[in-house]
């Protein structure tokens, strides 16, 4: 075992990646051409690398609590914005791909934005809660 738990490492490149193609998915909608395929391509990567992430957080939850830690309740509203993350962009990806086959998907633009927006304000929140729990409780 690892004295390291992963998930603290490992957390940064779905944050970065997420939020960096939320932006380039937004701003492709006035200028496609290389901010589309940007876009996609940080959300996808974004997505499995939090997919990823979300699976090393019992370990970290573990390693919390063997130092004294009491996150029990932080560690259930981080988890459930890391959920809520992972869902919301992965519709981003479905409606991406819906939207390429399909291109006169009606309300594409609308979904797309409020998607984009929301997960944007779930991983900031899914960092904020993680960030708690590293530095403020004892």
């Amino acid at each position: 075992m690892l004295d390291t738990p992963l998930h603290p490492i490992f957390a940064h490149f779905p944050v970065a990646f997420l939020i960096v193609g939320a932006i380039l998915a937004i701003i492709a909608l006035w200028k496609p051409k290389f901010c589309d395929p940007a876009a996609f391509f940080l959300i996808a990567v974004g997505e499995v690398m939090g997919i990823f992430t979300y699976l090393t957080g019992d370990g970290a939850e573990h390693f919390a609590e063997k130092q004294g830690k009491h996150v029990e309740a932080m560690v259930h509203t981080h988890q459930t914005f890391a959920t809520l993350t992972l869902i919301t962009f992965g519709l981003v990806l479905l409606v991406r791909i819906i939207g390429y086959f399909w291109t006169r998907f009606p309300l594409y633009r609308t979904l797309l934005i409020i998607l984009v927006i929301a997960g944007g304000i779930f991983i900031t929140m899914t960092g904020y809660y993680g960030g708690e729990m590293a530095y403020k409780i004892h």
